[in-house]
């Protein structure tokens, strides 16, 4: 499921299984998952698809992860925005009542860091399979 794009509120979201793509509002969704006393507090559940009713998921960085090995590419900008929209859930208070919020925010991308890969603004579209070499893998 990408995100396509991050807003103040809301992000843009292409369904993974049927390519909708939908605004989801942050008061849909919290950061942290919790099933039965275990409290995930790397994931974020988001609501099920209008369309197909999926449920996906969105997992931030862990703590000690490396850089990325191939900056630049979707997964690394992809990832960047989960990480980006990961501390703008924290400081809008959207997060699991269980969680510190100082310990969510530890690989939040920085200014520079965003501004680097995304000069146009908050945004990212799926590569298409042909503009990869290799059939888009």
């Amino acid at each position: 499921m990408p995100v396509r794009e991050l807003f103040a509120d809301r992000i843009e979201q292409e369904c993974i299984e049927c390519a909708d793509v939908h605004d989801v509002a942050f008061t849909a969704f919290t950061v942290g998952v919790k099933r039965e006393t275990q409290v995930l507090s790397k994931l974020m559940q988001l609501p099920p698809c209008p369309v197909c009713g999926a449920v996906e998921f969105l997992a931030s960085s862990p703590d000690a992860e490396p850089d990325h090995p191939a900056p630049g590419s979707f997964g690394h900008k992809h990832k960047l925005l989960v990480d980006k929209l990961n501390a703008d859930m924290v400081r809008a208070g959207r997060y699991l009542s269980e969680l510190d919020p100082a310990t969510l925010l530890n690989k939040e991308p920085s200014d520079t860091t965003m501004q680097q890969w995304f000069p146009g603004g908050r945004q990212l579209r799926r590569p298409l399979k042909d503009d990869h070499p290799g059939g888009g893998q």
